[in-house]
Protein backbone atom coordinates (compact mmCIF):
# COMPACT_ATOMS: atom_id res chain seq x y z
CA UNK A 1 0.00 0.00 0.00
CA UNK A 2 0.96 3.70 -0.63
CA UNK A 3 0.09 5.72 2.37
CA UNK A 4 -0.37 9.56 1.91
CA UNK A 5 -2.64 11.19 5.30
CA UNK A 6 -3.93 8.30 6.92
CA UNK A 7 -5.44 7.43 3.06
CA UNK A 8 -4.15 4.74 1.26
CA UNK A 9 -3.95 5.09 -2.53
CA UNK A 10 -2.82 2.08 -3.97
CA UNK A 11 -3.53 -1.50 -3.69
CA UNK A 12 -2.26 -4.21 -5.44
CA UNK A 13 -3.62 -7.96 -5.39
CA UNK A 14 -0.93 -10.37 -6.42
CA UNK A 15 -2.02 -12.39 -7.60
CA UNK A 16 -5.69 -12.98 -8.61
CA UNK A 17 -4.41 -16.57 -10.15
CA UNK A 18 -3.34 -17.61 -6.70
CA UNK A 19 -6.16 -16.24 -4.72
CA UNK A 20 -9.05 -17.81 -6.75
CA UNK A 21 -7.08 -21.51 -5.75
CA UNK A 22 -7.15 -20.08 -2.89
CA UNK A 23 -10.68 -19.42 -2.65
CA UNK A 24 -11.66 -23.09 -4.49
CA UNK A 25 -9.19 -24.22 -1.91
CA UNK A 26 -11.97 -23.11 0.78
CA UNK A 27 -14.79 -23.62 -1.08
CA UNK A 28 -14.08 -27.38 -1.45
CA UNK A 29 -12.44 -27.59 2.26
CA UNK A 30 -16.37 -26.12 3.72
CA UNK A 31 -17.73 -28.53 1.24
CA UNK A 32 -15.95 -32.01 2.95
CA UNK A 33 -17.07 -30.45 6.05
CA UNK A 34 -20.87 -30.75 4.86
CA UNK A 35 -20.68 -34.13 3.21
CA UNK A 36 -16.81 -35.83 4.93
CA UNK A 37 -17.78 -38.26 1.68
CA UNK A 38 -16.88 -35.52 -1.46
CA UNK A 39 -13.49 -36.19 -3.06
CA UNK A 40 -11.57 -32.48 -2.16
CA UNK A 41 -10.05 -33.17 -5.22
CA UNK A 42 -12.48 -32.66 -7.65
CA UNK A 43 -14.67 -29.67 -7.57
CA UNK A 44 -18.17 -30.24 -9.67
CA UNK A 45 -19.66 -27.49 -12.11
CA UNK A 46 -21.64 -25.74 -9.06
CA UNK A 47 -18.22 -25.49 -7.35
CA UNK A 48 -16.66 -23.86 -10.10
CA UNK A 49 -19.73 -21.62 -10.46
CA UNK A 50 -19.51 -21.07 -6.70
CA UNK A 51 -16.28 -19.77 -6.89
CA UNK A 52 -16.57 -17.88 -10.07
CA UNK A 53 -19.15 -15.90 -8.69
CA UNK A 54 -17.15 -15.23 -5.40
CA UNK A 55 -14.09 -14.38 -7.70
CA UNK A 56 -16.40 -11.41 -9.91
CA UNK A 57 -17.41 -10.16 -6.60
CA UNK A 58 -13.74 -9.57 -4.61
CA UNK A 59 -12.53 -8.00 -8.13
CA UNK A 60 -15.69 -5.33 -8.60
CA UNK A 61 -15.42 -5.00 -5.17
CA UNK A 62 -11.43 -3.46 -5.39
CA UNK A 63 -11.96 -2.23 -8.81
CA UNK A 64 -14.66 0.29 -7.39
CA UNK A 65 -12.49 1.57 -4.44
CA UNK A 66 -11.38 5.19 -4.33
CA UNK A 67 -7.69 4.39 -4.98
CA UNK A 68 -5.36 2.50 -7.52
CA UNK A 69 -6.16 -1.07 -7.70
CA UNK A 70 -3.41 -2.97 -9.53
CA UNK A 71 -4.19 -7.12 -9.95
CA UNK A 72 -1.63 -9.39 -11.42
CA UNK A 73 -2.21 -13.08 -12.78
CA UNK A 74 -0.38 -15.49 -14.42
CA UNK A 75 -0.85 -15.90 -18.33
CA UNK A 76 -1.88 -18.72 -20.00
CA UNK A 77 -1.81 -20.02 -23.34
CA UNK A 78 -5.56 -20.75 -25.02
CA UNK A 79 -6.06 -22.67 -28.05
CA UNK A 80 -9.49 -21.87 -29.66
CA UNK A 81 -10.48 -24.96 -31.44
CA UNK A 82 -12.43 -24.18 -34.32
CA UNK A 83 -9.32 -22.15 -35.60
CA UNK A 84 -6.57 -23.27 -33.69
CA UNK A 85 -5.68 -19.73 -32.78
CA UNK A 86 -4.01 -18.89 -29.69
CA UNK A 87 -4.39 -16.27 -27.42
CA UNK A 88 -2.78 -15.42 -24.14
CA UNK A 89 -5.23 -14.06 -21.18
CA UNK A 90 -5.02 -14.26 -17.55
CA UNK A 91 -4.74 -17.68 -16.07
CA UNK A 92 -8.11 -17.97 -14.22
CA UNK A 93 -10.74 -21.01 -14.91
CA UNK A 94 -13.35 -20.61 -17.56
CA UNK A 95 -14.79 -17.25 -18.43
CA UNK A 96 -13.88 -15.08 -15.81
CA UNK A 97 -9.87 -15.19 -17.67
CA UNK A 98 -12.05 -13.09 -20.06
CA UNK A 99 -14.93 -11.07 -18.12
CA UNK A 100 -11.27 -9.68 -15.65
CA UNK A 101 -10.34 -8.30 -18.93
CA UNK A 102 -13.68 -6.27 -19.10
CA UNK A 103 -13.76 -5.12 -15.39
CA UNK A 104 -10.95 -3.57 -15.75
CA UNK A 105 -9.44 -0.28 -17.25
CA UNK A 106 -5.52 -1.36 -18.34
CA UNK A 107 -5.15 -4.71 -18.90
CA UNK A 108 -1.47 -5.12 -19.97
CA UNK A 109 0.80 -8.47 -20.56
CA UNK A 110 4.40 -7.85 -19.07
CA UNK A 111 7.39 -9.71 -21.01
CA UNK A 112 11.02 -9.60 -21.91
CA UNK A 113 12.25 -8.56 -25.13
CA UNK A 114 15.79 -9.13 -25.93
CA UNK A 115 17.90 -7.68 -28.86
CA UNK A 116 20.97 -6.56 -30.43
CA UNK A 117 22.14 -3.12 -30.45
CA UNK A 118 25.49 -1.81 -31.87
CA UNK A 119 26.73 -5.41 -30.83
CA UNK A 120 25.20 -5.88 -27.44
CA UNK A 121 22.46 -8.08 -26.54
CA UNK A 122 20.15 -5.74 -24.39
CA UNK A 123 17.38 -6.82 -22.30
CA UNK A 124 14.21 -4.77 -21.20
CA UNK A 125 10.57 -5.83 -19.96
CA UNK A 126 7.47 -4.86 -21.71
CA UNK A 127 4.35 -4.32 -20.86
CA UNK A 128 1.76 -4.05 -23.68
CA UNK A 129 -1.06 -2.40 -22.85
CA UNK A 130 -2.70 -2.74 -26.37
CA UNK A 131 -3.47 -5.66 -28.13
CA UNK A 132 -0.92 -7.09 -30.62
CA UNK A 133 -0.92 -11.12 -31.92
CA UNK A 134 -2.23 -13.48 -29.43
CA UNK A 135 -1.77 -10.99 -26.17
CA UNK A 136 -4.88 -9.56 -24.89
CA UNK A 137 -4.37 -5.83 -23.75
CA UNK A 138 -6.48 -2.71 -23.39
CA UNK A 139 -5.89 1.11 -22.25
CA UNK A 140 -9.21 2.97 -22.09
CA UNK A 141 -7.33 6.04 -20.73
CA UNK A 142 -5.37 6.14 -24.32
CA UNK A 143 -2.24 7.99 -22.48
CA UNK A 144 0.27 4.89 -22.61
CA UNK A 145 1.06 4.04 -26.08
CA UNK A 146 1.72 0.49 -27.60
CA UNK A 147 3.45 -0.35 -24.61
CA UNK A 148 5.45 0.92 -21.65
CA UNK A 149 9.20 0.02 -21.83
CA UNK A 150 10.77 -1.42 -18.34
CA UNK A 151 7.65 -0.05 -16.58
CA UNK A 152 7.19 0.77 -12.82
CA UNK A 153 4.09 1.85 -10.61
CA UNK A 154 5.75 5.51 -10.55
CA UNK A 155 6.22 5.69 -14.34
CA UNK A 156 2.46 4.48 -14.99
CA UNK A 157 0.59 6.52 -12.48
CA UNK A 158 2.43 9.38 -13.98
CA UNK A 159 1.47 8.50 -17.50
CA UNK A 160 -1.87 8.04 -16.38
CA UNK A 161 -2.82 10.23 -13.25
CA UNK A 162 -2.88 14.60 -14.31
CA UNK A 163 -0.23 15.88 -12.33
CA UNK A 164 -2.67 18.73 -9.57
Amino acid sequence: FLRTQNHYKTVILDSITEIQKLNMLGLMADAVRLNPNKDPDRPLIDDWGKSTEQMRKLIRHFRDLQMHVIITALAQEVKDERDGSITVKPSLPGKLADEICGMLDIVGYLGVMERTVEGQRITTRQLLVQPMGKFIAKDRSNKLGQFIENPTIPKLLDAIVPKN
